[in-house]
């Protein structure tokens, strides 16, 4: 669609506001198919049951599904959205923004994806299930793989990504430092003592990876994202410096 968006939405003498409105509507539509795949990572099914049934009224969501909606996620929803940036929409609907427009949706569904209850579920699953789920540990290790990716290779980050890299680093601050209230579960949340959990042991290790990873590769790439990585690298020792306080 997006390719002929622009002829689809406008004629002779007709400004661009049909363009604009509807080019809104195919970003809110890309975020809200992404929100829809997070649920599977961490997720539970409910089947109805009656206790002469066989089974169990609440399943984890198989592994291979778990893996395939991260390995999604990678690819759709955080490598930078080429088929969004056209520039016949964008030179017409905005003077600026479409870089903000990506980071916000991007954040909304890494921020979904990193949260207390879903990373709690993950460790349940684990022990109750004998190591045959996806594990909180692959998922953060993929999460990072995925996200990092360029840093690894020498390669340049774009503003899109570096970013998403930011958003990554600031969520793993608020998961180093939010202190919830245990959740009640009568309105569907998993309840979970942060500080008593594995979350942090988990997210303090990631943060320690990333930092070796980002440490690594400081300089194997242009000015940017040199500093970039520097900066990434100085954002991860104040939050575990100021955990240490």
């Amino acid at each position: 669609m997006i390719p002929n968006l622009k002829d689809w939405t406008t004629s002779e003498s007709k400004n661009y506001d049909d363009l604009a409105e509807v080019y809104r509507e195919l970003t809110a539509y890309w975020r809200n198919y992404l929100r829809h795949v997070v649920p599977n990572i961490g997720g539970i099914y409910e089947n109805a049951k009656t206790a002469d049934q066989e089974g169990f009224v609440y399943e984890s969501v198989p592994e291979t599904i778990q893996k395939n909606a991260m390995n999604f996620l990678l690819e759709q929803a955080f490598k930078t959205p080429e088929w969004l940036l056209e520039e016949n929409i964008l030179k017409n609907i905005a003077h600026a923004g479409a870089i903000e427009s990506i980071r916000r949706q991007q954040v909304s569904i890494l921020n979904q994806l990193l949260d207390f209850g879903r990373m709690q579920r993950l460790i349940e699953t684990e022990e109750l299930e004998n190591g045959n789920s996806y594990t909180l540990l692959e998922m953060m290790t993929d999460l990072r793989n995925g996200l990092f990716s360029e840093v690894t290779k020498g390669q340049q980050s774009d503003a899109f990504r570096r970013n998403l890299q930011r958003g990554f680093i600031e969520r793993m601050e608020f998961l180093m430092t939010e202190n919830p209230s245990i959740r009640d579960t009568r309105r569907g949340q998993t309840a979970v003592m942060v500080s008593q959990s594995d979350i942090r042991a988990i997210v303090r290790g990631e943060l320690n990876k990333l930092n070796r990873t980002l440490k690594n590769n400081a300089y194997r790439s242009n000015l940017v994202n040199q500093y970039h990585v520097q900066d990434l690298s100085k954002r991860i020792e104040k939050i575990l410096d100021t955990d240490n306080d």
